[in-house]
């Protein structure tokens, strides 16, 4: 993955949960590809780079109180999972939308989160 691609990621990812939707727009705007096969594979290779390394956590979304829920799997596993969804989507030729596949958090947050579960709650 270029040094742009990654920036952007990060930086991304530091603002708020990215879905996998968003990694192909980076991809589009970082390289001016087009083709869905080209661009798929190009957001899978920086997604499972960003995993393995542990930069990112990939999960799912509640979208009623917007908690993040990493996946209980290995990163390979993580892996695994993106890449058959990724070809479900280029097998059918449906768009990746908004949440689909999954989303992505930074293992951080994910921490301090956990840790503020195990605090007292605070009176105002």
């Amino acid at each position: 993955m270029d040094s742009d691609m990654r920036e952007r990621a990060i930086e991304a990812t530091n603002d708020d949960y990215v879905h996998f939707a968003e990694f192909l727009g980076m991809v589009v705007r970082s390289t001016g590809k087009t083709d869905d096969a080209e661009v798929m594979r190009i957001a899978l290779d920086a997604v499972t780079e960003l995993i393995l390394e542990g930069a990112i956590v990939p999960g799912n979304l509640g979208w009623a109180d917007e908690d993040f829920a990493p996946w209980p799997l290995t990163p390979e596993e993580s892996v695994a999972r993106i890449e058959r969804e990724a070809a479900e989507h280029l097998r059918t030729g449906a768009e990746v939308h908004m949440g689909d596949i999954c989303w992505f958090d930074l293992p951080a947050r994910i921490a301090e989160r956990e840790r503020r579960k195990g605090e007292p709650a605070k009176d105002d």
